[in-house]
């Protein structure tokens, strides 16, 4: 079982239902008064190591706001597949719960994130949640008021991290695609689209290297894991380009190990494509 998996046609990940509510606050707060950098909220840090590794699929579409604001919204998996396998994105979650115990809980739906779920906080770094808090702020500081976070405007924003760090990364297929063997790396054939929370730190120093408002993030896996990172707790990673021999349907595996020595691993539901 799998953290990600949709129970029923209705359901869909948290953030991504609330996606264009969140654009539409955005167009509602630009009426108003600049930050300017006032205390309003505060970061509330969720530091979790990396148990479990969970992986679904859904689709990445371009929309425009009825302000002439452009942004890319993303949904669950659709069940009747995909028309673009360009627009196919993985999504891989790393967090330390039991998932059958979420199921439990969840009565049967399994969300992509729960923001009251505290359970599991593990020890923080001080020094990284210092710099990853003053970075926030400054990107918030800086921004104008149409292009604030509808998130600077509540009072406690979650900020998931990692404590462990990535040593080797793989994505694979059950079946031959790009003309590689089933169970062979195809990293090189996908590109990374979204950290979630939007920063990348160092599992060696726990320093930030790339933070909110950098817009040059690795999109290049190998070059990601060559900066030693402390695990996501959200990767999205998209095809480069449609392979020529894309099957009418296919599964993939993720599987991650830790700086701990863990190997993580999932696979992700049957995906389908309209040929």
């Amino acid at each position: 079982m799998r953290l990600f998996i949709l129970i029923d046609d209705e359901f869909k990940l948290p953030f991504m239902k609330n996606f264009t509510a969140i654009i539409l606050l955005l167009s509602l707060f630009s009426c108003k008064k600049e930050n300017n950098g006032n205390d309003n909220y505060f970061l509330d840090f969720r530091p979790r190591e990396c148990e479990f590794l969970f992986v679904v699929s859904g689709e990445k579409f371009h929309l425009t706001s009825p302000e002439g604001i452009k942004y890319v919204d993303y949904q669950a998996y659709p069940r009747d597949g995909y028309d673009d396998a360009l627009n196919l994105f993985l999504a891989i979650h790393t967090h330390n719960l039991n998932v059958d115990s979420i199921i439990n809980a969840e009565g049967g739906k399994l969300p992509y994130f729960n923001p009251g779920i505290h359970e599991g906080i593990t020890n923080p770094i001080p020094d990284l949640e210092t710099q990853i808090e003053l970075n926030y702020r400054k990107k918030s500081a800086s921004s104008s008021g149409d292009l604030k976070s509808a998130l600077d405007y509540t009072a406690m924003i979650e900020m998931e991290y990692r404590i462990d760090g990535v040593r080797n990364f793989k994505i694979s297929a059950l079946d031959k695609l790009f003309d590689q063997e089933p169970g062979t790396s195809l990293n090189e054939y996908f590109k990374i689209i979204r950290y979630d929370p939007d920063f990348i730190a160092s599992s060696d120093t726990h320093n930030l290297l790339y933070g909110f408002s950098d817009k040059d993030k690795p999109e290049d896996i190998d070059e990601w894991l060559n900066l030693s990172p402390l695990a996501p707790a959200l990767m999205y990673v998209a095809f480069r380009e449609v392979p020529d021999d894309l099957p009418e349907s296919i599964r993939f595996v993720v599987e991650m190990e830790t700086d701990k020595g863990k190997v993580l691993r999932d696979t992700s539901q049957v995906i389908q494509f309209h040929r």
